[in-house]
């Protein structure tokens, strides 16, 4: 929010006329205001037609996903992102719709919004559940399984998704011994331990002694 009040400043130098100083500051106001917890105001012509007036509706429709999830919301932010596809902004505000899907569980509008370009690894996990929900899914355990095999300890949110997924067999221990070798590239002794006490003895052991020794070098 700072950057954005700072790009405010600084924007439309080139184009600057008598008002633009007015409205810079109108914008970054109504910005405070939206962080504050506006989410609507009848704004003037002069700040509608800002250049970063987009930034300003995103700002408050995250506040209104927070405040007043539901339908009419979440209409407004569809609306948003089709419209602006392109703004920075627009990844931001559509990774804070998927968390509130997510949190009110509503999975098959959680898949119609998802966007793998937009997604990091909770929401990468938390589709996963989403699918695991309104399934069946042909390509679930293909693409489960390349989020899983990572040297990188997964987020808590993967937890339900991957716990399921155990579940059904797929996280074999020919799979957990694949993953160890990243796990160990990757100086993550917490993982390689983990992985280990699901091996055999003569495949753990040695992971076992090569996490001691990344703890303690």
């Amino acid at each position: 929010m700072a950057g954005l009040a700072l790009l405010a400043g600084g924007s439309c130098a080139a184009a600057d006329g008598p008002d633009m100083a007015a409205v810079r500051t109108q914008f970054r106001d109504a910005l405070t205001r939206a962080a504050a917890g506006e989410t609507a105001q009848a704004d003037p012509e002069s700040l509608r037609t800002y250049v970063l007036y987009p930034y300003l509706l995103a700002a408050r429709l995250q506040r209104q996903l927070q405040a007043a999830p539901g339908n009419a919301t979440d209409a407004s932010v569809q609306a948003f992102l089709l419209q602006y596809p392109a703004l920075p902004v627009a990844r931001d505000l559509r990774q804070a719709w998927l968390h509130s899907l997510a949190q009110r569980e509503a999975w098959p509008e959680f898949l119609k919004a998802y966007s793998a370009e937009a997604s990091d690894a909770d929401l990468r996990c938390i589709q996963l559940l989403a699918r695991i929900k309104t399934g069946p899914d042909a390509n679930l355990r293909d693409d489960a399984l390349k989020i899983w095999m990572t040297g990188q300890t997964l987020p808590p949110t993967c937890i339900p998704a991957f716990d399921w997924i155990a579940q059904q067999g797929w996280l074999t221990p020919e799979l957990r011994e694949q993953r160890a070798p990243p796990a160990v590239d990757a100086g993550n002794a917490e993982l390689t331990e983990f992985l280990a006490q699901s091996l055999p003895a003569a495949i753990a052991t040695p992971l076992m002694r090569l996490a001691a020794l990344q703890r303690a070098p």
